[in-house]
């Protein structure tokens, strides 16, 4: 959690997943296709982003606390991501 959200907050905006999101498209063999379409890595990133919101951010405050992350199975889903290669098995987020 403290890695993700900007040091003087205490919860996580959106824009505080993108630069995970970028090194995940960057560096996942099995995103690799979209690595000359940056219109597609956007638009990759958003759908991500916005669905890590829709589930762990219940209220939809656009704020996601220490203690959502807690109850959610986000860190679980991160984890599957970097140990699996093909990246359409992980379906979570």
């Amino acid at each position: 959690f403290r890695l993700v959200k900007a040091p003087y907050r205490n919860y996580i905006i959106r824009d505080d997943f993108l630069p995970f999101i970028k090194e995940l498209l960057n560096d996942h063999p099995g995103l690799e296709f979209l690595s000359t379409h940056a219109e597609f890595q956007e638009k990759y990133a958003v759908t991500v982003i916005t669905r890590i919101f829709y589930t762990v951010n219940r209220c939809h405050s656009g704020r996601i606390t220490s203690r959502q992350i807690r109850h959610s199975d986000i860190l679980t889903a991160f984890q599957q991501v970097d140990e699996e290669e093909d990246i359409n098995k992980v379906t979570k987020y």
